[in-house]
């Protein structure tokens, strides 16, 4: 299972990267992208999708994909034609995910993660590049039988939160336009350069999972308009 969630993440980051780089490709040739405007553009952005524990997992547990979002404001500065840097700023949710690794039935633990989500990013036409900085805000944990000593069942609180940095990809595609707002379809990925969670967290050194990155990709819709000139 631990090969095949790090093959999940690398998938995953794989996959971003080439939708980064065919975004890349339509700013560059495509006649019918729009011109970014010379001004402030701003607006609401939600995007929904999966993250992953990519972590070592825990001895006698295994973990899957959950379900992630973020929702907030969106604003971009383009400075060219071309070129604008942006910035995103709003909610987000990420899950964790423990279970025994024979069934999901002998017991599970499912975290979820709040942050308030920092994305600043420079933007090429369609194309986004820049970091995520995710300052923790609580956590909220089931667990479902158990051992309650055992190191994916060890209850975590919001003093164990980290804040967490991704390295992240985004593109913004223009679906319906008009001369003053433009609302876009909206793809962003991350991945964890830091834990979610402080290390040591577990007991039991020789099996806790210890670091805790959580990358994720997402789909969803941005709508801006503009500011003035």
């Amino acid at each position: 299972m631990k090969s095949t969630m790090k093959y999940f993440a690398l998938a995953a980051v794989g996959f971003f990267l080439m939708s980064g780089s065919a975004l890349y490709a339509q700013g560059m040739g495509a006649d019918t992208m729009p011109k970014p405007k010379n001004w402030f553009t701003v607006g609401p952005f939600f995007t929904a999708g999966a993250d992953v524990f990519s972590g070592q997992v825990p001895k006698g547990s295994k973990t899957d994909a959950q379900f992630a979002f973020t929702g907030g404001a969106f604003g971009a500065f383009n400075f060219s034609p071309k070129f604008a840097i942006a910035l995103g700023v709003g909610y987000e949710q990420r899950g964790l995910y423990f279970r025994d690794e024979q069934s999901d039935t002998l017991w599970q633990s499912t975290s979820k993660i709040n942050y308030f989500s920092i994305q600043p990013s420079l933007k090429f036409q369609a194309f986004m590049v820049g970091v995520s900085i995710g300052m923790p805000l609580s956590i909220s944990q089931v667990n479902t039988q158990g051992p309650a000593s055992f190191p994916a069942l060890v209850q975590k609180t919001d003093g164990d939160l980290k804040t967490l940095i991704d390295v992240r990809m985004g593109g913004m595609i223009p679906i319906m336009q008009n001369e003053k707002s433009d609302l876009n379809f909206f793809v962003q990925g991350s991945y964890s350069l830091t834990s979610a969670l402080k290390e040591g967290v577990d007991p039991n050194n020789n099996n806790a999972a210890v670091k805790y990155p959580l990358p994720t990709l997402q789909l969803g819709f941005c709508y801006t308009f503009e500011l003035g000139k």
